[in-house]
């Protein structure tokens, strides 16, 4: 089956401790959880367009699915600011990465897909963060997750600003690729956007987290039984 639709394989194999993490994420900023779902689900058809392997695709789903997961710790006032963030309110944003790689690095069942999490704002020129990695030096999936996460962020609209539309946000992605992003992986985005358009949120991944989020909401105390590593932000 992962041969066949990574996409829905990873849906069912996922373990308990990631629905909670996405419904917390839901719970945080319902914008932000469905952007990851529409990554997640591009990120495995781009992967499988640059031949990453079978068994691999999967890590690269559960990463790009949790890598925004540290925005649950970045205070409201910041991610649901409306206009352009402050040099200060911007390093606090900034953190999401290195808080999301943490949190993940310390889940026993997640813990290979911490450094997909964390690098996913590094640039090809060495100038992202947390790291400041470069080039190859970033994880084939980080680079994957990265464009994907960027052409989402662009194209819809979020609480600073309205959407710019897939074929703006691909433009942006094209004048800066072999600087912020893999050109390698730019050209495959923009493959894989002209030939089946955007993820839609109601894709395989689309009910992540909810039966979770659901409970919460209704108070029932079944969810304090999943496990749930988390750490200090």
């Amino acid at each position: 089956i992962v041969a066949v639709e990574p996409v829905a394989a990873l849906e069912l194999g996922l373990e308990p401790v990631v629905h909670r993490f996405v419904a917390d994420l839901e719970t945080k900023d319902q914008i932000t959880r469905e952007h990851v779902v529409r990554v997640a689900e591009l990120a495995m058809r781009v992967g499988a367009r640059l031949g990453v392997p079978a068994a691999d695709l999967h890590d690269l789903g559960l990463g790009a699915l949790l890598h925004d997961i540290g925005k649950v710790e970045i205070p409201d006032e910041v991610l649901n600011k409306p206009g352009r963030l402050t040099d200060d309110e911007f390093e606090i944003m900034k953190a999401h990465a290195a808080i999301g790689r943490r949190m993940i690095a310390a889940t026993p069942a997640l813990s290979a897909v911490a450094p997909i999490v964390g690098g996913h704002h590094e640039r090809w020129d060495g100038r992202g963060y947390p790291d400041g990695l470069a080039g190859e030096d970033i994880p084939l999936a980080a680079r994957i997750v990265s464009a994907g996460d960027a052409v989402g962020a662009m194209a819809q609209t979020r609480q600073y600003r309205e959407g710019l539309g897939v074929e703006r946000a691909l433009s942006i992605l094209r004048e800066h690729a072999g600087s912020q992003w893999d050109a390698r992986v730019v050209a495959a985005v923009e493959e894989e956007l002209a030939e089946y358009d955007a993820p839609p949120v109601a894709g395989p991944l689309a009910d992540v987290g909810r039966a979770v989020a659901d409970d919460v909401a209704a108070g029932c105390g079944c969810v304090d039984a999943l496990p749930r590593e988390r750490i200090d932000g």
